[in-house]
């Protein structure tokens, strides 16, 4: 753990490393309270996530955010990987560092499908982001610290938020990259503010979201925001909100015995009714439905 930082520390709740060679495609997942970050060493895996499949090959870093609903996936004969679970306290990092959020995996995880994608990545700092990572499972793996195992935990910690600044780093640059391209002359300047609008949407959907908020951020009206948004889109800020609460929500269906209940609190609906009613209109049934007709276990007490 790291101490001396004020709040609850950051502490390592697992780490493992995986050689699969069974015939069986599905390796695991589920949800859980922990910060996961897995890497795929060999291998073609699939990673499903927040409704979206990410396939890649080897030399793979994806980001699993706590109480987030995931599922692995094998498609080659044998596969290796390593995981490390952390429970991300209260306190800050070492180095103003921070958990990336959401939807900063989201877009992460996105540039990792391909092969290679740590050696060949979205920056220049792919190459640190590599080497990190191989120093976190060596150091897991290191014979000469297994008898010392709070030195070693603070050695994994500290290049895990040496980790979290080089990917913010490497998102940061992308932005900075979209935002320098040239654009076609006929191109409309208003889509930035719907791509920002949109990337914030996706960070902020767990909470409470309204529309005045998005045209404060966006500096002009309510009623020119939703026409400019579904010009770009062809859907309005609360229809993509919408979107995005349904597919998180199908995705904790699937993957998890949470109740309706539960689900609908933890993706932002303001209760169950309401969330069920707006689920059945969208796809033709009830939350519980749609989860029996996934071949999903049901909660214990499952009510919608």
């Amino acid at each position: 753990m790291l101490t001396g930082m004020g709040g609850t520390p950051m502490i390592i709740r697992n780490f493992h490393y995986v050689v699969d060679d069974k015939k069986k495609s599905r390796i695991g997942g589920g949800t859980h309270p922990f910060y996961e970050i897995l890497c795929i060493a060999s291998g073609e895996m699939t990673l499903e996530f927040m409704n979206e499949s990410f396939r890649s090959g080897s030399r793979t870093l994806f980001l699993i955010p706590d109480n987030v609903p995931h599922q692995l996936f094998k498609h080659s004969a044998s596969a290796s990987f390593w995981y490390l679970e952390l429970d991300k306290g209260t306190g800050p990092l070492p180095g103003a560092a921070s958990f990336p959020s959401v939807g900063e995996a989201v877009v992460w995880n996105r540039l990792q499908c391909g092969d290679e994608a740590l050696a060949s990545g979205p920056s220049e700092l792919a190459g640190l982001i590599a080497a990190t990572a191989d120093s976190i499972v060596a150091t897991m793996q290191s014979d000469s610290l297994t008898r010392n195992g709070e030195l070693r935990e603070r050695i994994v910690l500290l290049d895990v938020s040496k980790l979290f600044l080089q990917i913010t780093a490497a998102l940061q640059q992308r932005r900075l990259l979209i935002a320098a391209s040239p654009e076609p002359e006929d191109e409309n300047p208003n889509k930035q503010i719907v791509q920002d609008l949109m990337q914030y949407m996706e960070n902020a959907y767990l909470h409470e979201v309204k529309l005045q908020m998005l045209a404060s951020r966006a500096h002009m009206a309510s009623s020119y925001l939703i026409r400019l948004f579904k010009t770009h889109t062809g859907t309005t800020p609360y229809q993509y909100l919408q979107d995005l609460r349904m597919n998180a929500a199908k995705s904790y269906l699937t993957n998890t015995s949470m109740t309706v209940k539960d689900i609908a609190e933890t993706n932002g609906f303001p209760s169950i009714h309401y969330f069920s009613r707006q689920f059945k209109q969208k796809y033709g049934m009830s939350p519980s439905q749609w989860r029996q007709a996934q071949g999903a276990e049901p909660a214990d007490t499952e009510s919608d």
